[in-house]
């Protein structure tokens, strides 16, 4: 019916279909703002149960429990529409076709929640490729489906584990609209990689992922171990339906489940390092304290290249040591160590770090020239000596030093960079050393960014450069989406009208949180090469987006890591009851995606042939590469 007082969007029903009743909570997002107050608005549905009074310890989680549930999100059926976190100037918007689902907030809470009195929780949600964590439905979007948990982010309790604070976002694929029976034991990672070790079977698949895993501080019902479920986050909305949520006390596999025991230990570098010494490596150890692990069944991704026939492997089948000995210096990686047992069983170890040498040459983004193309060589860092503070406040340079598209500069904002006494300029604000710069330690808050930027809106740099042929790469935030043109001025930089020569592009699907590298890249994709010699103005061009911009680093230039020649292979596929089997050779990552037309393809992680799954109603497109 019409949504009204009497009939506030969203909430709790229960609904029969077949021989099935189940709960549908529906969260449609922060409806306070388009007039429907509290008490009532529907908003954060979330129920718990007190875990304590039915015996559970107050380490439940280190102890090791199991949980079980039955979950989907619901496309069809009475579903309200959304009305999205401070987006009410839009209007209410229709539920999505896909779905509406959510990802982990507030330090370890989301649809399924297990939290030891003692500290720690985490989170278990129904994720939609079109979820993001506030209402803005451009900011941060995830760009997968599946089940998601707490991101990883070390052996301590932490904060960080929302989607986007941690270092690498822990999902396991599928189609989230479809039911899923989900079987979890957790309990304390005794190797002391996270702080718990979550092994995850889905659908009746007796062979688990398994996951290291760091617990959030998320606390919604102190003083007590519990369980809950729901959507807890006002900034968010989601829908989800709930036949089942069980649990035990203790580690309870599925009857019939692989018995074996995996484990990645000292996998090195350590997650989130910085200036990593390339020759160093990789390194990790893959043990097996029941079961096997088949020489074969080791393997590295790095920046999405299988780099598995590189690696150094010495060992048996319950201890390898493993070596990777090919990094490239001034690179930036991502990627993970995937091992899988003799039985099935996979874990996963995530990799994310850098190898810029520490001596690299940077320029500020607050540093762009002033008073009609006039710059500073070798500028000081901070507010003394031969520094750009305050320079350009009395000469309004618009159009030739910089396009600032702002109406008026916001004069409230005493701790800026630059103040213009006449005219406008660029937005900039202290961002607390946020990449533990060496020459801001002594003052973090001397370090600024260019902030509120929109598209159209450029900044102009002028430097003598000795560098030669040169990789730049943007240190960037922002949340969103953005692409930041590069170019070189190639008229007078002291007057308007200036022309320009494209050199690449600093293109970002998103920046997770806080500030990360992106580097400069041709239309292909692979890095820029620019000759930096002599006097070089270099034009900085919001393209999209709104980025915050922190400064650009300068490395020699290298040749791009590719993936090695394709290997044919063919994928044979054959059904066992419900489930589907899925066999090739040559190696290779298993991808899926649920729609051809898109170009998202998520690689299945710890998929090695033959590749299990349940078949569902639901349609699934499998390739590898």
């Amino acid at each position: 019916g019409d949504l009204s007082d009497a009939n506030r969007p969203g909430g709790v029903m229960v609904i029969e279909e077949g021989n099935v009743n189940y709960l549908r909570i529906q969260d449609t997002g922060d409806p306070r703002d388009y007039g429907y107050g509290d008490p009532g608005s529907n908003r954060k549905v979330y129920v718990g149960h007190n875990l304590s009074e039915d015996g559970a310890s107050d380490t439940i989680m280190d102890d090791g429990v199991t949980l079980n549930f039955r979950t989907r999100i619901p496309t069809t059926g009475p579903l309200d529409m959304l009305h999205r976190d401070k987006q009410a100037g839009d209007g209410p918007q229709p539920y999505p076709e896909d779905g509406d689902g959510y990802v982990t907030s507030d330090g370890g809470k989301g649809n399924f929640v297990i939290k030891q009195s003692e500290g720690g929780a985490i989170a278990f949600s129904m994720t939609a490729s079109t979820d993001t964590p506030g209402g803005d439905p451009n900011n941060l979007v995830t760009g997968f489906d599946g089940l998601s948990f707490n991101e990883f982010n070390g052996n301590t309790i932490s904060g960080d584990v929302n989607f986007g604070q941690g270092d690498g976002a822990n999902i396991i694929p599928f189609d989230p609209t479809q039911w899923h029976d989900i079987w979890i034991t957790i309990e304390k990672d005794g190797a002391d990689v996270g702080t718990h070790v979550a092994s995850i079977y889905v659908d009746g698949n007796l062979t688990p992922n398994v996951f290291k895993v760091t617990a959030g501080p998320g606390d919604d019902f102190g003083g007590m171990s519990y369980l809950a479920m729901g959507s807890t986050a006002t900034p968010q909305n989601s829908a989800l339906d709930i036949d089942y949520y069980r649990v035990k006390f203790g580690v309870v596999p599925p009857e019939g489940a692989s018995s074996e025991k995996l484990d990645i230990i000292d996998l090195e570098p350590a997650i989130g390092a910085t200036h990593v010494d390339a020759e160093a490596g990789i390194s990790f150890k893959a043990l097996a304290s029941e079961g096997a692990i088949p020489q074969n069944n080791i393997q590295l991704v790095l920046n999405g290249i299988d780099r598995s026939s590189e690696l150094e492997i010495t060992g048996n089948e319950q201890s390898w040591t493993v070596a990777f000995n090919k990094l490239q210096a001034n690179s930036v990686y991502s990627g993970e160590a995937i091992v899988r047992g003799a039985g099935g069983s996979t874990i996963t170890g995530l990799l994310s770090f850098n190898t810029f040498l520490s001596d690299n040459d940077t320029f500020e983004a607050e540093n762009w020239n002033f008073d009609n193309g006039e710059f500073i060589n070798d500028a000081s860092p901070g507010f003394s000596g031969n520094t750009y503070f305050d320079k350009g406040v009395s000469v309004d340079s618009q159009g030739i030093d910089f396009n600032e598209l702002s109406d008026e500069f916001d004069l409230g904002n005493e701790d800026a960079w630059r103040i213009p006494l006449s005219g406008n300029m660029p937005y900039t604000d202290p961002n607390g050393n946020e990449a533990g710069r060496a020459q801001y330690d002594n003052d973090p808050d001397s370090d600024f960014s260019v902030e509120d930027t929109e598209a159209g809106e450029w900044l102009n740099y002028t430097l003598n450069f000795t560098n030669g042929e040169s990789n730049i790469y943007l240190r960037a935030g922002g949340g969103a989406a953005f692409e930041v043109q590069l170019a070189k001025v190639t008229s007078d930089p002291s007057r308007a009208n200036q022309t320009t020569e494209a050199i690449g592009s600093f293109k970002s699907g998103g920046i997770r949180s806080g500030f990360d590298w992106v580097a400069l890249t041709e239309d292909s994709g692979r890095r820029a090469v620019v000759d930096l010699n002599g006097k070089v103005t270099l034009r900085a061009t919001i393209a999209s987006g709104s980025p915050n911009l922190n400064f650009f680093m300068i490395t020699p230039a290298a040749e791009d890591e590719v993936p090695a020649e394709p290997v044919a292979t063919t994928l044979s596929v054959s059904t066992d009851g419900n489930q589907l089997i899925i066999t090739w050779e040559a190696g290779g990552s298993l991808e899926s995606t649920s729609d051809l037309s898109s170009d998202q393809w998520n690689v299945i992680k710890g998929a090695s042939s033959p590749y299990t799954s349940e078949v569902s109603g639901a349609q699934m497109f499998y390739r590898v590469r």
